[in-house]
C-alpha cells in the first residue's frame, strides 16, 4: 500500500511492517482539499431557512431543489440545532461553543455528507452520536478539546461505527491546546478511528512522552484505502 505520511513539526521516516514511503513536513495536499471543499459550497444557491434556523441566524442553501446546506458558523451555539432539514447534506458548525455530541444528535439528518465542527469546545462524543449517518463522507473535528487524559476517553470505542463504510475524510487534529494541563498518554484514539475501513485521508494528533516515534498503531493496518496521513506530533517533556 502506498501512503504518504506527514509529520508536522518534526520530520521522521517510517519503514514499518505495514507502511512504507516518504514523509514530508508540509502537506501540500491541504490546499487541494480546501479547493475541493470550496467547490462543494459554491454549487448551492441561497434559500430561506426554517423558522428555527432563522432564529439562530443560520443561513441556508439549496442544490437541485433538494440537497440542503445549513451554515451556522460563528453564532456562539452551545448545541447542534434541532429540526435540521431532512435533506441536509452539508452542515457547517465551526467557530461555536458546542461541548458535547449526544446520542442521536443527527438522527433527523440521515443524508448528511459533510460536517464541519472545527473550533468548538468539544470534550466528548457519545457512542451513538452519529447513529444512522450512513452517508457522511467528510468529518472535521479539528481545534477542539478531545483530549485523552487519565480516566477520560473523549471518543469511546464504537463512536465511529455508524460511519465505518461511508467516511473517507477525517480531520481530528489540534486537540492539544491544553496539553500542559494534563498528563497525556501516547495515543491517537486508534480503536475508534480504525473501524473506518474506507478512510482515505486522516489528519490526527499524536502526543507522547517518548522522544522516539518509530511506528504507528498496528490497527492502522486495517485502513486499506488510506492515501494521506497527516500527524501533528506533540512531545511532552518532564
Amino acid at each position: 500500500m502506498a501512503i504518504k505520511i506527514y509529520w508536522i513539526g518534526v520530520i521522521f521516516f517510517i519503514f514499518g511492517r505495514y507502511f512504507g514511503g516518504s514523509c514530508y513536513s508540509l502537506p501540500e495536499k491541504e490546499e487541494f482539499f480546501k479547493q475541493n471543499f470550496n467547490n462543494i459550497f459554491s454549487s448551492f444557491h441561497p434559500s430561506k431557512c426554517s423558522e428555527n434556523l432563522q432564529r439562530l441566524s443560520c443561513t441556508c442553501g439549496l442544490k437541485e431543489n433538494k440537497k440542503a446546506l445549513v451554515n451556522c458558523t460563528n453564532l456562539n451555539l452551545i448545541r447542534v440545532p434541532s429540526n435540521l432539514p431532512a435533506m441536509t447534506t452539508v452542515l457547517m458548525l465551526q467557530n461555536n461553543k458546542i461541548s458535547q455530541l449526544y446520542n442521536n444528535t443527527f438522527l433527523h439528518a440521515p443524508f448528511l455528507k459533510y460536517l464541519d465542527m472545527s473550533n468548538n469546545s468539544l470534550t466528548f462524543i457519545d457512542v451513538n452520536a452519529f447513529h444512522k449517518m450512513k452517508s457522511l463522507h467528510t468529518l472535521i473535528l479539528s481545534h477542539n478539546h478531545l483530549l485523552v487524559t487519565d480516566g477520560h476517553v473523549p471518543l469511546p470505542n464504537g463512536c465511529f461505527n455508524a460511519l465505518s463504510s461511508s467516511l473517507t475524510y477525517l480531520d481530528i487534529r489540534h486537540q492539544m491546546q491544553e496539553v500542559k494541563r494534563y498528563k497525556m498518554k501516547g495515543t491517537i484514539y486508534p480503536d475508534s478511528v480504525c473501524v473506518l475501513k474506507n478512510l482515505q485521508t486522516l489528519f490526527i494528533d499524536y502526543t507522547t512522552t517518548s522522544r522516539k516515534v518509530n511506528k504507528l498503531p498496528l490497527c492502522f493496518s486495517k485502513l486499506f484505502d488510506i492515501k494521506t496521513l497527516v500527524i501533528s506530533l506533540g512531545i511532552e517533556f518532564g
